[in-house]
């Protein structure tokens, strides 16, 4: 009896140690399991979060690229507009060559008549004074004015013709860059005196235009198709227009200086750029 009891009574006992032993077992399993989640989700947010940071990256490339191309758009635009204003800076030169030895060979040609004019290269004039073309207090060129004038106007029309529309009998390498000629009347600041021997004009304004119209209107006489002139883009190529004492070269104060004044201006206007 004995026997059989201690024999129950070790079989449980052992059965105990079993069951505890499987306890705690499990117990370790499923901490590693936990451990081993845990781990798991670490990993797996931080390949998360490595994605973002990876597609983070991505994006600011790509912007930055797109930045450098703006960038490279720009910059050929800049160099692009820059060739432009450095080719307009050339044609603008030589343009002015062109125009000053074009009022050279005039001068010249009226020199060799026994005129004598001045040129102004920088600004585009030839200059011919009041005392070479009009009588004192006239609005009409006198005798040699006259001469002069239509001596004057034969000489444009060649000249002016190959430098706007150029034809087959002008000098080689001709090319259009004239935009307009002005014939521009000047006086000096003295007022002007209406009496008998002047009954056509009260000021200078006046008297300014009238000498203007009639140097063009001499000009003419020798060389009517002056008026019909045009530049390039098909525009009447003379205007006239008058200044009174409103754009004088000399001192007004001396009689020198008042008889430098009073003139008439050819201005001729470059085309393709700014009139200079």
């Amino acid at each position: 009896m004995f026997e059989l009891r201690s024999r129950r009574h070790r079989h449980s006992s052992e059965s105990g140690d079993q069951e505890g032993y499987f306890v705690a077992f499990n117990d370790l399993l499923t901490g590693i399991l936990f451990i081993f989640i845990l781990l798991l989700t670490g990993v797996v947010l931080g390949n998360r979060n490595g994605m973002s940071d990876l597609q983070a990256l991505e994006a600011a490339l790509k912007e930055e690229r797109a930045k450098t191309e703006q960038f490279n758009r720009r910059l050929t635009a800049a160099q692009g507009e820059l060739g432009n204003r450095q080719a307009a800076d050339n044609t603008l030169a030589e343009n002015k060559v062109k125009r000053a030895k074009l009022l050279d060979r005039i001068a010249a040609k009226l020199k060799a008549h026994g005129y004598t004019v001045t040129v102004d290269a920088e600004a585009g004039v030839l200059r011919l004074p009041d005392s070479l073309l009009f009588g004192s207090g006239s609005r009409k060129p006198d005798h040699a004015g006259g001469e002069t004038l239509r001596l004057l106007g034969g000489l444009l029309e060649r000249e002016i013709r190959c430098a706007t529309r150029p034809t087959s009998d002008c000098p080689l390498g001709s090319t259009p860059f004239l935009e307009a000629v002005f014939v521009e009347g000047h006086t000096d600041s003295m007022p002007v005196r209406k009496d008998s021997n002047n009954p056509y004009y009260t000021d200078n304004w006046k008297l300014s235009v009238e000498r203007a119209l009639a140097a063009f209107s001499e000009m003419k006489k020798s060389s009517p198709y002056l008026e019909r002139l045009v530049n390039a883009q098909g525009r009447s190529i003379f205007g006239v227009s008058g200044y009174a004492e409103g754009r004088a070269v000399a001192d007004n104060e001396s009689e020198e200086g008042r008889e430098s004044n009073r003139r008439i201006d050819l201005r001729f206007l470059l085309s393709g750029v700014s009139w200079q």
